[in-house]
């Protein structure tokens, strides 16, 4: 979600912290999964300021008993070990997740996740936007359902 920007109030960018917009964008993603009865079984998030945020009004959508899970791999574009640890936490069993990061690192792991490069398909996130895919979580198993950007699901929540 939109976050203030970076400069001289904050020298540390993990500590940057969601504008008042981004505090709503961020409910207002949680409106849209609860409204479309969407249950996380987790909700993996970044431990910057701003990702830790946007994350929060999510954990309503989370499993019984379940919370966020915050990976450090989520700052930082190592696909290959984050995937790895993706893979240890949720093992083969079906489930639904969420990814709480940041850009250009979503954009380009979506890409691999549907075309195997990281420019193999243009996907820019816009802030708040939510993008479902389905499959296996491995570099071009993935399938596009949805790309909701917030301009968009803002709409539908009125």
């Amino acid at each position: 979600a939109h976050a203030d920007a970076q400069g001289i109030s904050y020298p540390d960018d993990s500590k940057r912290p969601l504008t008042d917009k981004g505090l709503r964008q961020a409910k207002n993603l949680a409106k849209l999964l609860e409204k479309q009865d969407i249950q996380l079984d987790y909700l993996f998030s970044s431990p910057y300021t701003r990702a830790a945020q946007t994350a929060e009004p999510l954990t309503q959508r989370l499993a019984k008993g379940r919370y966020i899970q915050y990976i450090d791999t989520l700052t930082q574009a190592s696909y290959a070990q984050l995937l790895a640890e993706l893979k240890e936490w949720l093992g083969s069993s079906d489930t639904n997740l969420a990814l709480v990061g940041h850009e250009p690192y979503l954009s380009e792991l979506a890409s691999i996740l549907l075309s195997k490069r990281s420019t193999g398909i243009s996907i820019h996130f816009k802030k708040a936007g939510m993008l479902i895919l389905h499959g296996s979580i491995e570099p071009g198993e993935m399938t596009l359902d949805a790309y909701l950007p917030h301009s968009w699901y803002k709409h539908f929540l009125a």
